[in-house]
């Protein structure tokens, strides 16, 4: 499970700087792509951390 946090952690700071790449090149398409990549980041973070509690009970 710790390996699953790893890997959404990571989706998430690529959806950080994709969406901060297109601010900066002011393409609104990379800005919105980066947040969706963000929020699926964090979605399977959660779900991963839900998963080891879940085992752990």
């Amino acid at each position: 499970m710790i390996l699953q946090q790893i890997i959404a952690k990571s989706e998430q700071m690529l959806g950080v700087l994709q969406q901060k790449w297109g601010e900066l090149t002011h393409n609104q398409f990379n800005i919105i792509s980066g947040r969706r990549k963000s929020l699926l980041g964090k979605i399977k973070e959660i779900h991963a951390v839900a998963k080891t509690l879940s085992r752990k009970c």
